[in-house]
């Protein structure tokens, strides 16, 4: 199994919804380290192979793992200062832009190119 019907299944081993709000929407949903910094114990694993790692963890009762939607995910950030205020403003700008692009990010001094977001 991969993809995304491993994703679905480590979510429903997860309980399928956020564990801060209960939010359920599938799209929405994150795999989130209980004690963060994630991306330096995963970076070296591809998708699946992380999604994997995760289910023998959330299966064998580690309880490393957690299921929050986007929104708490960030909020956690925030909170436990897994990241600086001002990445995760630049971060979740860029993430609007490239949704409402409407909003889009704000344009060099020329108003010819936008400015990218890192």
């Amino acid at each position: 199994m991969t993809g995304k019907p491993l994703r679905d299944v480590v979510h429903a081993a997860l309980g399928g919804k956020c564990t801060r709000c209960g939010f359920s929407n599938p799209a929405a949903l994150q795999i989130d380290h209980v004690r963060g910094n994630g991306n330096a114990q995963n970076r070296h694993f591809g998708y699946t192979a992380r999604l994997r790692r995760t289910l023998d963890s959330v299966l064998s009762g580690e309880g490393k793992y957690q299921l929050l939607c986007a929104n708490c995910n960030w909020i956690k950030r925030a909170e436990n200062g897994e990241t600086s205020a001002r990445v995760a403003r630049e971060r979740l700008a860029a993430r609007i832009a490239i949704v409402y692009p409407e909003y889009g990010l704000p344009k060099c001094q020329h108003g010819t190119h936008r400015l990218q977001s890192q």
